[in-house]
């Protein structure tokens, strides 16, 4: 990993684990546009363009790779997306990525919906969890996440979504 100003970014990822920073990822975005690997539901980086290779997949595996350091050094790690970015409603899509970079399935899953409120502060909802006196936000899928990750990267997968306790599809 490369080093600015001579502080590492292993320097930087054991202070963020020493001071509790969530790291927020985004690492959809950094995907090819259009380089889409249908059969696990999750971006390739590696679309071509003609001869020249995509500029992005050298971003994205350094990317990767500093996701996985700071898994390694224990930073609380909350799934990201940059609003425009991508296309809207595959977020599970960053799962996948998640768990390419060390994160356990249920670490990928805390990542998307526990550990992103904490990003907030005292202004975050109350969602995330499944735990009295927050929003019931969930999501009901024929296969366990678990088992395979790549089921929440397809939106064909979910059967059901409920919103504040509300069914919006299913």
């Amino acid at each position: 990993m490369p080093s600015l100003l001579g502080i590492t970014v292993r320097q930087v990822t054991e202070v963020f684990a020493s001071e509790a920073v969530t790291v927020k990822t985004v690492m959809t975005v950094l995907r090819c546009p259009g380089d889409h690997d249908h059969s696990s539901g999750r971006g390739t980086g590696r679309r071509r363009y003609g001869r020249r290779p995509c500029k992005l997949a050298a971003v994205a595996e350094q990317h990767a790779a500093a996701v996985a350091l700071a898994h390694e050094c224990g930073v609380t790690i909350a799934m990201g997306t940059d609003i425009g970015a991508g296309d809207w409603g595959r977020h599970g899509e960053e799962l996948p990525l998640l768990v390419e970079a060390g994160l356990s399935p249920l670490q990928a899953i805390e990542a998307a919906t526990a550990n992103g409120p904490d990003t907030l502060g005292p202004q975050a909802p109350r969602s995330g969890q499944l735990v009295a006196g927050y929003d019931a936000d969930v999501l009901t899928l024929d296969d366990d996440p678990l088992d395979d990750i790549t089921v929440l990267a397809d939106p064909e997968q979910v059967r059901g979504v409920w919103q504040a306790g509300r069914r919006v599809k299913g």
